[in-house]
């Protein structure tokens, strides 16, 4: 699979990309206008990518210009594990981007359309975040909420895999290194596990992440995904969160 067509081409080496069907195209746009005010300074692409060709509704100008339309090839099958009642197989092509995307980027940092990016300038340094260090890994991430709360919590997958004291991290908020994505195989690792594993799965394309990487990824700061439910104060009102995950009953 690869990328099928676009609607320009790249123009840096590092782009801000959501995944999303025809349904979750309309979030996906109010939070990459959102992006963009944080990234006006970042040499950065804006893509929305899709397995389906989608049209974008009229636009202001300067989001037109900024936004690059991308559809990528098939998806890849992941066997029979879970899926979940409000998502589609789309949730599974940000694992794809980093093999669509070799030839184009360096740096990928894949956003769900299900967030708030703030703006003002304590809020966040997008340029900053795309050239953070990941210590030769191909991930970086924040932890899921479940270790916020309790730091040893392990899964019922860790336990399966018989992990005692993994880091658990959460999708919504990735920062991919291209070549090192590609060289450690994980699209094709994640293709196998999903295939070759037959007990209870949970999470779905995170769940996959996790059980491949093994806490193998570099961790960033949870500024860049606040993973907002009823169970998390509103950090928000008291630091300079810059993205709002909402995960949850809010």
């Amino acid at each position: 699979m690869g990328l099928l067509w676009s609607s320009r081409a790249a123009a840096h080496d590092r782009a801000v990309v959501f995944c999303v069907d025809a349904n979750y195209l309309p979030f996906a746009l109010c939070a990459a206008s959102q992006t963009m005010a944080l990234a006006s300074s970042a040499a950065c692409d804006i893509c929305i990518c899709s397995t389906d060709p989608l049209t974008l509704p009229p636009l202001p100008a300067s989001m037109t210009r900024r936004i690059r339309l991308c559809r990528i090839g098939d998806l890849p099958s992941f066997g029979d594990i879970a899926k979940h009642d409000r998502r589609s197989d789309i949730m599974f092509l940000r694992l794809s981007t980093p093999e669509a995307f070799a030839g184009d980027y360096r740096r990928i940092l894949y956003l769900d359309a299900d967030i708030h990016v703030h703006g003002g300038p304590q809020a966040g340094d997008f340029g900053r975040l795309l050239d953070a260090d990941l210590g030769g890994r191909a991930v970086g991430a924040v932890r899921d909420n479940k270790q916020w709360l309790s730091p040893r919590f392990q899964p019922a997958l860790f336990r399966d895999l018989g992990l005692t004291d993994a880091r658990y991290l959460n999708s919504g908020v990735l920062l991919l290194d291209v070549a090192a994505f590609n060289r450690d195989a994980v699209l094709g690792a994640c293709v196998r596990f999903a295939r070759d594993w037959t007990a209870a799965f949970a999470d779905n394309d995170q769940g996959l992440l996790n059980a491949v990487l093994q806490g193998n990824w570099a961790e960033l700061s949870p500024v860049w995904n606040w993973q907002q439910t009823l169970k998390i104060p509103l950090l928000e009102a008291r630091y300079p969160v810059a993205i709002t995950h909402f995960i949850g009953p809010c």
